[in-house]
C-alpha cells in the first residue's frame, strides 16, 4: 500500500508540472521519467528508466537529456546488479485532442555497470560492462498542466 502511494503522489507531481496542453509550444519544457520499486523476500529492485527534461526548440520537436538506472538484488541467487544510463533524445509530439498526444522517441545513452553473482557450484564472478543503447519507441501522453484544478491546491 506504501508503494501505492508513493506511486499515486509520483503521478501528481508529474501531471502538476505537465506541459499545459497536448500541443507543445516553442520555449516550453518536457519533464517526465518512471520510478520502479520491488521488494520479495528474495530481494529486491529499484530504477528510474529513464528521468528526462527537454526543450521545445520547435512546436512539438524537442531535445534533451535522461538518465537511467537500475539497481537489483537477489539473496537467493546470490546475485546483484547495478545498471546506469545517460544520453541525450529527440522526440516529436503529435496532438490527439485537447490533452493527448502520441510521442515519437529516439535515444542515444552510453551504459555502464557492474554485477555479482555465485552460480550453482559456488563459482563467484563479477564482473563490470559499458557500451551504448540505440533506442526508439512510440509512447501516448496526458498532459493536465499546471492549470488542471487539482494542481492548484499544490502550488
Amino acid at each position: 500500500m506504501k508503494n501505492l502511494k508513493l506511486l499515486l503522489a509520483s503521478c501528481l507531481a508529474i501531471a502538476c508540472f505537465s506541459i499545459p496542453s497536448a500541443y507543445a509550444q516553442k520555449g516550453g519544457v518536457m519533464l517526465y521519467g518512471s520510478f520502479n520499486y520491488h521488494e520479495t523476500e528474495a530481494g529486491h529492485q529499484l530504477s528510474a528508466a529513464p528521468l528526462g527534461i527537454g526543450y521545445f526548440f520547435n512546436d512539438n520537436m524537442n531535445v534533451g537529456l535522461n538518465y537511467g538506472f537500475s539497481t537489483s538484488k537477489n539473496k537467493a541467487l546470490d546475485f546483484t546488479d547495478h545498471l546506469y544510463e545517460v544520453g541525450p533524445f529527440y522526440s516529436n509530439t503529435w496532438p490527439l485532442g485537447k490533452y493527448f498526444n502520441l510521442i515519437g522517441q529516439v535515444e542515444a545513452h552510453y551504459i555502464w555497470g557492474n554485477e555479482h553473482v555465485v552460480n550453482a557450484g559456488d563459482v563467484m564472478t563479477d564482473g563490470s560492462y559499458n557500451g551504448y543503447l540505440l533506442r526508439a519507441y512510440p509512447l501516448v501522453g496526458i498532459s493536465l498542466g499546471i492549470k488542471s484544478k487539482g494542481c492548484r491546491a499544490f502550488l
